[in-house]
């Protein structure tokens, strides 16, 4: 890895990342980060970011190898870039399948377990407050007016709810 130019032109390509992915793409591609990871053994790295590409962020996976010349004391660092896009964003939409009911798009029990238990490891200093409810004679919709109509009550209140409730 060679001069200061490296970081210079990290940092030129930030303004064009997904501002969630610039801090780790910082880390990553830091100069002195990268030769201190290579002394203690580490010459491969990569990461997966966003970067605005023809108006639209994409995935991209970028790939470093870190290798120290044979003649002389000089570590190089090969950078490649893939686009992943479309890979990522299958990915991504089959994760966000398995953890979403189908039906009115809200959290599974499974993704929700995950995502509380993550809240309150996380945050044990803050308070937190669980809301429960019920939908007050569900069966009986569904035993007089129909399945169809049970969906549409459930779709109904789920759509309620996110509309009160802030993103996340």
């Amino acid at each position: 890895v060679e001069g200061n130019d490296f970081d210079s032109r990290t940092e030129g390509y930030l303004h064009l990342t997904y501002p969630e992915d610039k801090q780790a793409l910082r880390q990553l591609m830091n100069r002195a980060s990268l030769m201190e990871r290579f002394r203690s053994g580490v010459s491969s790295l990569s990461l997966e970011f966003r970067m605005m590409i023809d108006g639209r962020y994409q995935w991209l996976l970028l790939s470093i190898q870190v290798v120290k010349y044979a003649d002389n004391d000089d570590l190089k660092a090969f950078v490649a870039i893939r686009d992943i896009d479309e890979e990522k964003c299958a990915e991504l939409d089959m994760i966000l399948r398995s953890e979403t009911d189908g039906l009115t798009g809200i959290m599974n029990r499974a993704a929700y377990v995950k995502a509380v238990d993550k809240l309150i490891g996380k945050s044990s200093a803050q308070r937190h407050v669980l809301v429960m409810m019920d939908v007050d004679h569900f069966k009986d919709v569904n035993d007089t007016l129909g399945h169809d109509k049970g969906d549409q009550v459930l779709i109904g209140v789920a759509k309620d709810l996110r509309s009160a409730l802030r993103e996340g």
